[in-house]
């Protein structure tokens, strides 16, 4: 038996699961931080600097309307739940889909805005169930804008909305 206890405090050393007390005061505790975490320095994070555009398909003074949709989407979003714009985060766009999200209706909701191109927006959100709304637009290559025409909104209201390079 007391082979047993002698093994069992050498493993136990052995192991770190027992130290000797001035040990104890030096070696950290791995599971427990060093001392508290640096206060954050309010410093933006760093902005992505993606490619530019591809000179041969976008020379340069070439009017591209895609580069306004995220715009369109968004005042048509604000202007069809009646809300803000500022309410409304641009998350990412995949394949033509703008996704936005916004706390509305007592909790976040998820927002789609799928471009049909240069004819029409299509709107849904997870917070309107199967519902869609579909808003024509047009664009004018001449004076590098583009203009959605909304008939009613959910406060019903018409109102045509143009945004531009």
């Amino acid at each position: 038996m007391k082979a047993f206890v002698t093994l069992l405090l050498a493993a136990s050393l052995c192991l770190g699961t027992i130290l000797p007390a001035a040990a104890q005061d030096q070696a950290p505790d791995p599971g427990q931080a060093e001392g508290p975490a640096p206060a954050p320095d309010n410093t933006p994070p760093p902005l992505i600097n993606l490619p530019p555009k591809d000179p041969v398909l976008f020379p340069p003074g070439t009017f591209d309307p895609d580069a306004l949709m995220s715009r369109l989407c968004h005042k048509v979003l604000a202007q069809l739940t009646c809300k803000p714009e500022g309410l409304f985060n641009f998350i990412k766009e995949t394949n033509g889909v703008y996704l936005f999200n916004a706390f509305y209706g007592s909790t976040t909701r998820d927002f789609y805005c799928q471009v049909v191109p240069r004819e029409r927006i299509l709107v849904s959100s997870t917070a309107w169930g199967s519902s869609r709304y579909t808003v024509p637009f047009t664009v004018d290559d001449k004076n590098r804008c583009a203009e959605a025409h909304i008939g009613l909104s959910m406060c019903d209201r018409s109102a045509t909305i143009r945004v531009c390079e």
